[in-house]
């Protein structure tokens, strides 16, 4: 499994606002997701990256001046795995959805 993350420097963004997150970085991850499953590779998208920043950059060789968004987790998925046989049950999208204007 190969991990992808995002990443920015901190120093071009910080004359804008303190700190934030760029605004295209949901849609460059699906395209990415999408683009992997092309391929038949599965992908989950770890926002856990954040809270352990120091090991991603220790294997990852990430600087301290680039800060880690999202990661992206990319590989062949073992279709055999239990877990991969759970099936949940979801509220209908009558039950969680409100129509306007449609």
């Amino acid at each position: 499994m190969d991990i992808i993350t995002a990443i920015h420097s901190r120093k071009s963004i910080r004359k804008f606002k303190p700190d934030p997150v760029p605004k295209d970085i949901g849609a460059a991850m699906q395209n990415l997701c999408l683009a992997a499953l092309n391929y038949d590779l599965g992908t989950c998208i770890e926002d856990q990256s954040v809270l352990y920043p120091e090991v991603l950059r220790k294997h990852a060789s990430i600087p301290d001046t680039k800060r880690i968004v999202i990661a992206i987790a990319v590989g062949y998925p073992d279709w055999d795995f239990p877990a991969n046989e759970l099936i949940s049950t979801r509220e209908s999208i009558e039950k969680n959805t409100t129509w306007l204007g449609f």
